[in-house]
């Protein structure tokens, strides 16, 4: 993802891509993603232990919860 941010803010305007140019490259990447990967925990590198321990199981039971329905990793829109 950290290159097509870049892409977005790039300085010069006419350099940065289109929003149809956005939505085909940020599809790609997210294909190339396995469902464990997209339902991965961001840690923020200044939580304490106990921060970590308490986010980590809310993290897990919401994951858990999701695999149960079946909910996707990430919502598609409905035509």
């Amino acid at each position: 993802l950290k290159a097509l941010v870049d892409d977005m803010v790039n300085d010069d305007p006419r350099k940065r891509p289109t929003m149809e140019v956005v939505v085909e490259r940020f599809e790609s990447i997210r294909q190339q993603l396995s469902t464990w990967k997209l339902r991965s925990r961001v840690i923020s590198q200044d939580e304490g232990p106990f921060e970590n321990l308490y986010h980590g199981v809310t993290h897990w039971s919401r994951r858990i919860g999701f695999i149960v329905k079946r909910a996707p990793a990430v919502p598609r829109l409905r035509e």
